[in-house]
C-alpha cells in the first residue's frame, strides 16, 4: 500500500493520532509488510501482555509507537531464527497408504514440532505473531487472532483436503503413542480380512444423523493406515478394556462419541465388519515437570444473559463483579449474550437505549471500574449468536468490534474459537457452545476390565 492509502486507515484505527506518529506508523506498515488493522492488533497485544497500566488502548503517542516498533523488530528477528532452524531439519517423506505400520512413519513433521516451552502461541507469519517473550509477571496472557481480516468473512473456512489432512494427522499421532506405550510391532488396516486379532486405531463416526449405537457405529482409519475407509463395528459380548496406566483402576463402562479416537483389538473375519474384543485405553498425556510461572491460575467464568427477563438492570452481572472483587481471580471470562436479542423487553421494543448504549451503561461501566480497582485482573468477553452488539450472526462467532460506543477500555474481546488464553503450563481455548445438545450422540458400552 502507498502512503495515501495507509494514512486514512491508520487515522481510523488510531483516533487522534499526531502527524509525526502517523508518519512513523506508515513506515512500520511498509517496513514490516502489515496492514493498519494488524498494526492495531499488535498494539493491543503489546499493551494487554505488558505491565503498562496507565495508558488506555485509545491513547497512542510517540513513545507507544517506539515500543511497538521495537516489539515488531523482536518478533521479526525471532521468526527469522525459527525459519533458519527449520531449514536445517530434514523431514522424511511419509507413505500414503499401507496395510500395517511400524513406529517410525508416524513421526510428525518437524515443522509442526514445538520448539520449546517458552513459546506460548506461534503464528505462521511475523506480522501477526503475538507478544511472546515479554515478562509481565501476570499469570495469564492471550494471543491475538491470526489473519483477522480474512477470518472476519470466512471464519475458520478450510479446504476439504486441508481438513482431511489434519484429521489424518491426529489419528497418526495417536497411533504412534499407542505403538510406543503398548510396545506393539505394528497396527493393521481394519478393512482387511484377518483371521488373527490385530490392533487398529481410528476415529468413531456414525452412519447418519441419528444417535450412534452398538449396531450403528463406524471406525474411520487414516489414509495412511486404511485409505480412510469406514468399517462397521461389532462389539463382542465379552468386551474387555485395558488400562493404559498401572495406577488406573479398571472401569466397567466406556463411552463412545463421534470424533473420538480409539485403539481397538479384534478381527475382521468376514470383511464386512470389525469385531471388537478389547478396547485399549489411550496413553495419558505427559505431565509437564517444568513450571514457567509460580502459583496457580484462578479463573472466574460466567455465561449470559446477565439480566432477568423482567428487567434490564443486569443485577446478575453486578453479582459477578462483586464475586470478582471478593475472590480476586486472575482471569474473568464472560461469555455472551450480553444484549440478548431474545430478551422479552427487547423483542417487544420496550427499551429506550440502543444496544451499544445499553451495553456501555449497564456492562462496560462496571467492568471498567472493576479493572481500575484490580489492575492485575484480565477481563475477557466472548460474544454469542444472540448478541445485538455483534453483526456476525453465524457460528463460530466473531469478536466484538472495537466500537467507542461500547465503552470498552482494556477489556479483551475475543471471537469464538481460534483465540487462546495461555498460562505457561496450561494453554486454553474458548468455545461458546451448547455441549449438552450433542450428548445424544454418545453410546455407552459395558466392559470387563483386564
Amino acid at each position: 500500500m502507498d502512503e495515501e492509502t495507509l494514512k486514512p486507515q491508520l487515522m481510523e484505527r488510531f483516533p487522534g493520532i499526531e502527524e509525526d506518529v502517523l508518519i512513523q506508523c506508515t513506515s512500520m506498515c511498509k517496513t514490516f509488510n502489515i496492514t493498519p488493522e494488524d498494526l492495531r492488533y499488535k498494539w493491543e497485544a503489546l499493551i494487554y501482555n505488558s505491565s503498562i497500566k496507565d495508558k488506555p488502548i485509545s491513547f497512542f503517542d510517540a513513545s507507544c509507537a517506539r515500543d511497538l516498533q521495537q516489539q515488531l523488530q523482536r518478533d521479526l528477528a525471532k521468526t527469522s531464527q525459527t525459519k533458519a532452524k527449520t531449514t536445517k531439519t530434514s523431514v522424511a517423506k511419509r507413505p500414503m497408504r499401507g496395510n500395517a505400520l511400524g513406529a517410525s512413519p508416524f513421526a510428525p513433521p518437524a515443522g509442526r514440532t514445538r520448539t520449546g516451552p517458552s513459546v506460548k502461541v506461534e503464528p505462521s507469519t511475523p506480522s501477526l505473531s503475538s507478544h511472546q517473550n515479554l515478562s509481565t509477571g501476570r499469570p495469564v496472557n492471550f494471543s491475538m487472532p491470526q489473519d483477522y481480516e480474512s477470518y472476519r468473512y470466512r471464519y475458520m473456512h478450510e479446504k476439504l483436503y486441508e481438513r482431511a489432512s489434519i484429521l489424518d494427522e491426529q489419528i497418526d499421532r495417536v497411533a504412534e503413542k499407542v505403538l510406543q506405550h503398548y510396545k506393539l510391532e505394528e497396527l493393521a488396516d481394519p478393512s482387511r480380512v484377518t483371521l488373527d486379532e490385530v490392533v487398529v486405531v481410528g476415529r468413531i463416526v456414525d452412519d447418519g444423523d441419528t444417535k450412534i449405537g452398538e449396531t450403528s457405529t463406524l471406525l474411520e482409519s487414516s489414509r495412511m493406515m486404511g485409505s480412510g475407509v469406514r468399517v462397521p463395528l461389532e462389539f463382542d459380548a465379552n468386551l474387555k478394556t485395558r488400562c493404559a496406566s498401572k495406577r488406573a483402576t479398571g472401569s466397567t463402562g466406556v463411552d463412545l462419541f463421534p470424533g473420538m479416537i480409539v485403539a481397538l483389538k479384534g478381527k475382521n473375519g468376514s470383511g464386512n465388519s470389525f469385531v471388537v474384543s478389547e478396547i485399549l485405553r489411550l496413553p495419558p498425556l505427559p505431565i509437564n515437570s517444568k513450571s514457567e510461572a509460580p502459583g496457580s491460575l484462578k479463573a472466574l467464568i460466567a455465561c449470559g444473559p446477565f439480566t432477568f427477563e423482567s428487567d434490564l438492570d443486569y443485577k446478575p452481572l453486578l453479582q459477578v463483579v462483586e464475586a470478582a472483587r471478593t475472590e480476586r481471580p486472575d482471569l474473568l471470562l464472560l461469555l455472551g449474550p450480553f444484549v440478548d436479542a431474545n430478551h422479552p423487553l427487547i423483542k417487544a421494543g420496550r427499551v429506550d437505549l440502543s444496544p451499544a448504549s445499553l451495553f456501555r451503561e449497564r456492562i462496560s461501566k462496571h467492568l471498567t471500574r472493576l479493572e481500575a480497582d484490580m489492575p492485575e485482573l484480565v477481563i475477557v468477553l466472548v460474544p454469542s449468536l444472540r448478541d445485538l452488539i455483534s453483526n456476525h450472526v453465524v457460528l463460530p462467532q466473531a469478536a466484538l468490534e472495537r466500537d467507542p460506543e461500547l465503552g470498552l477500555s482494556r477489556v479483551c474481546v475475543l471471537r469464538d474459537r481460534k483465540s487462546f488464553f495461555t498460562k505457561p503450563e496450561a494453554p486454553s481455548d474458548v468455545k461458546w457452545c451448547r455441549t449438552l445438545a450433542f450428548s445424544r450422540s454418545m453410546v455407552s458400552l459395558s466392559v470387563q476390565p483386564l
